[in-house]
């Protein structure tokens, strides 16, 4: 054989001659990789209700998020896309043993890199074949194109094509190579079963856990009242009409919800009927919800119960199948339906789509465009006994709504076609919707969603915990014949003056004393629990120092939680925290139920500020404890491991509640948030003292001095800011995750170089609770001054900062002349230079 047959041979022998494309092949390869872990990721966030719309979303038939709901995103129990993990990751690894077989004499290391390049071309066969079936369920079943998932696809292609050309050159030849490696389990199939055992465990493993810290991260939004990312707020403001309908409904005699007779059950073959005009409203009206207190008619015989028809407690909520909000409440609600299964507990659900054509107070609100079809489906699946899996369907395919699509679920479920059909354009279907949408706006409601339960309002989207905590209530007053909506009465305790203590019994059956008032600080230095103050601002440190100056110490998390509600807390969880799950006795410390302003808990997020204690007579403890919603969240804590947040502040609207704990909250933080009280073992007794010898509360750092404080610098700077007078001074605090920080850090660097000739100076303060991401942040940004971590927060509690990034400028004499809070390029860059200009 002649060197120029030896060299042809050799580039046909299943290897190339140059491995170059194989690179290629391995960097599209990591593409997969990295494309398969964000679908995943996404796919997580939705599932968990975290999220309602990713960045999949480009408009129209462009839309990540309806494939990735659809009912074709899961396989095998995960995410579609977990399965191309493993599978790129085994493609990756053959790919490289065949460049390590190119590069090689040895023969047996390029039969090994052969046989791999089989097996890559194998897999990439099979994935294009995947490819092509995703693609046609993807436009054919699903609607939507999601361009990610054509990036999976056009990988898949451009594997096999490199793969098979660059090794067995064609199909054929790459199964029966691929055959002969697995029957001889020659190398690499050792190796490469490894690889997939390894990487498939590890991303099994870390997918569920990731899916465990969504769910859990969900929850703790659902607690915090914070909305889930992506969607938008289902609430119209209330038009001329819904305000006039809500407006002429007056609550029954007594301020309370009456129980209705049982409408008689119609024809069930068109579904429960009711009658507006006899829903019975009651408790307060809120300017947000609408009245607290709403019995909803319900046709016992004919209504889409999920649970026992006779249950004694009934979970009534109020939705749209177009509202992200709403699909939120269902996932969340899912898991208590099915742990309610076989109790005396049924759910109802009752219609308030908004849109115009079918809710005409709804003018002007375009956002649901299919609100009044898919509530017509849902009703026309009821009506056939599948209410529920429609139910199901539509929230998981919510953005896939159209007639064409509604249609097509109600084949999938084995509907009668031709009675759906006509159902959907039935007038009774119609009216029916529009009955619950007339009993909606007597109840006040203008957007969704709302849950009730036994006609009582439960605010906000909710959680598993706070749905459980009053359905275990109403089944207790059911159980005892009660009604959930009927208020207690309370044995009140007489007030106190602040000189003598609370007791309060704990779970071990000890008892230990609580001040009644949120805590002052004298100018001794000592704790004082008087009315009428103002309660002071104070870190962790700050709090406990005033304790056990006074003789006494911050109450623990479990006091705390038991003193709010009146029964001893228990840690259902086991996790340490008595704040975040079930609650014990009262949700609030007035009552089970939220009223709204009973407390001071409707003030401005940032501007808002701290009454004087026990100025609410009613937000109080049966116990004479007052204050422990709202007003200013007080830490506890005997340790720093242990320190928290507890009850809420003048903003927190439902949230000022018992179970209201910070989840992370530095031990020096201090701002118009943040208070104390104190507890001890035995009752403490005080003198009454003058509200002229206490400490004065600082409001604002506006035309303050500036605190005192020494810090190292990450450049090895000793800043002392006692030093800053004769300079002007720009102090900014800021966070790697805070997003108008990263509009603002660019224009501070380039103030710090246009003029730190002229005498600025400017220092950065990073607040993240470890240093290395503020660091990280400042080197990103190329930061060029000095940069402080201060993980515990104790510099932000020098200067009470609340939220990032927030800026302060400090004159020549070294006072306080700016502080502002936020970056908004276009609002505050030149009022801040113009500012710094003034100084100079």
């Amino acid at each position: 054989m002649s060197e120029a047959q030896a060299i042809g041979s050799k580039q046909h022998d299943g290897l190339p001659s140059n491995p170059k494309l194989l690179y290629v092949l391995l960097a599209v390869l990591v593409f997969g990789l990295g494309m398969a872990v964000f679908l995943v990721r996404n796919k997580l966030a939705l599932q968990s209700g975290l999220a309602t719309a990713t960045s999949c979303n480009f408009g129209g038939k462009l839309n990540c998020d309806a494939v990735n709901t659809s009912q074709y995103s899961t396989m095998f129990g995960m995410p579609s896309a977990f399965w191309a993990i493993p599978t790129y990751a085994v493609m990756a690894f053959l790919t490289w043993i065949g460049i390590k077989g190119t590069g090689s004499s040895d023969e047996q290391t390029r039969q090994s890199g052969r046989y791999a390049l089989a097996g890559v071309s194998f897999l990439a066969v099979l994935t294009v074949l995947d490819a092509m079936y995703m693609g046609y369920i993807m436009v054919e079943k699903i609607g939507f194109l999601c361009l990610y998932c054509i990036s999976l696809y056009v990988v898949a292609i451009a594997s096999a094509a490199i793969a098979i050309g660059q090794g067995p050159k064609s199909v054929g030849a790459a199964i029966s190579q691929s055959i002969e490696a697995l029957v001889g389990f020659k190398a690499p199939v050792s190796q490469a079963f490894t690889v997939l055992l390894v990487v498939g465990m590890a991303s099994y493993i870390g997918t569920n856990q990731w899916l465990q810290s969504m769910e859990a991260q969900a929850l703790k939004n659902a607690k915090a009242g914070i909305a889930p990312s992506g969607g938008g707020s289902s609430r119209a403001e209330p038009p001329a009409g819904a305000a006039a309908a809500a407006a002429a409904a007056e609550p029954a005699a007594g301020s309370t919800a009456q129980a209705l007779p049982t409408p008689k059950g119609g024809d069930c073959a068109d579904g429960p009927t009711i009658d507006a005009s006899s829903v019975r409203i009651g408790g307060k009206k809120t300017k947000e919800d609408g009245w607290t207190e709403v019995q909803w008619p319900i046709d016992e015989d004919c209504e889409f119960f999920h649970g026992p028809k006779d249950a004694k407690v009934t979970v009534i909520k109020v939705a749209d199948f177009q509202c992200s909000y709403c699909r939120y409440l269902a996932l969340t609600l899912d898991p208590v339906m099915q742990e309610y299964k076989g109790k005396s507990v049924r759910f109802v659900m009752k219609n308030f789509p908004m849109n115009v054509r079918c809710n005409p107070q709804m003018s002007g609100y375009d956002k649901h465009p299919n609100a009044c079809e898919s509530s017509w489906a849902g009703r026309c699946a009821g009506i056939q006994g599948k209410f529920w899996e429609m139910h199901d369907k539509m929230y998981a395919n919510q953005q896939a709504l159209s007639e064409f699509h509604l249609d097509k679920y109600a084949q999938e479920m084995g509907l009668n076609m031709t009675k759906f059909r006509l159902c959907m354009k039935d007038p009774k279907t119609h009216q029916a919707i529009k009955d619950d949408i007339k009993v909606a706006y007597k109840a006040g409601i203008w957007g969704t969603p709302r849950t009730y339960i036994n006609g009582r309002l439960i605010t906000g989207s909710g959680s598993k915990a706070i749905f459980k905590y009053h359905i275990d209530e109403a089944l207790k007053a059911a159980a005892s014949g009660g009604a959930v909506v009927a208020a207690k009465p309370k044995t009140m305790a007489a007030v106190s003056d602040g000189t003598t203590m609370i007791k309060v019994a704990n779970a071990d059956g000890k008892t230990f004393y609580m001040d009644p008032y949120e805590g002052s600080v004298g100018k001794n230095g000592r704790a004082v629990s008087m009315p009428g103050v103002k309660p002071a601002r104070v870190s962790w440190l700050d709090a406990k120092s005033a304790c056990e100056k006074s003789g006494k110490r911050l109450c623990t998390e479990q006091e705390w939680v038991t003193a709010c509600a009146g029964q001893p807390a228990v840690d259902n969880n086991n996790n340490g925290m008595f704040g975040d799950d079930a609650v014990e006795g009262s949700m609030y410390p007035y009552g089970k139920f939220y009223s709204a302003g009973t407390c001071h808990d409707q003030g401005d997020k940032y501007q808002g500020k701290a009454i004087a204690t026990g100025s609410k007579k009613e937000c109080r403890t049966s116990s004479a404890l007052f204050d422990m919603a709202g007003n200013i969240s007080e830490w506890v804590g005997a340790s720093k491991d242990k320190a928290t947040l507890m009850g809420g502040h003048g903003s927190s609207t439902e949230r000022a509640a018992c179970n209201q704990r910070a989840f992370s909250a530095g031990i020096g933080r201090r701002n118009h948030t943040t208070g104390f009280r104190c507890c001890a073992d035995t009752n403490v007794r005080s003198s009454k003292v003058a509200a002229s010898n206490l400490k004065r509360v600082l409001e604002t750092m506006k035309g303050q001095n500036m605190p005192v404080f020494t810090a190292k610098a990450s450049d090895g700077t000793n800043i002392d800011t006692r030093k800053f007078k004769g300079k002007v001074t720009l102090v900014n605090y800021f966070a790697s995750w805070c997003g108008p920080c990263k509009k603002e850090f660019p224009y501070l660097v380039r103030y710090q170089e246009e003029l730190k000739a002229k005498g600025l100076q400017i220092i950065g303060i990073g607040v993240d609770s470890s240093p290395e991401p503020s660091l990280e942040f400042a080197k990103k940004y190329e930061a060029n001054f000095p940069i402080i971590t201060d993980p515990e927060s104790v510099l932000m509690g020098k200067m009470m900062v609340y939220s990032m990034p927030a800026s302060f400028l400090i004159d020549k004499s070294g006072k306080i002349v700016y502080a502002h809070t936020g970056f908004k390029p276009e609002e505050d860059a030149t009022p801040l230079k113009n500012t710094i200009l003034s100084l100079l």
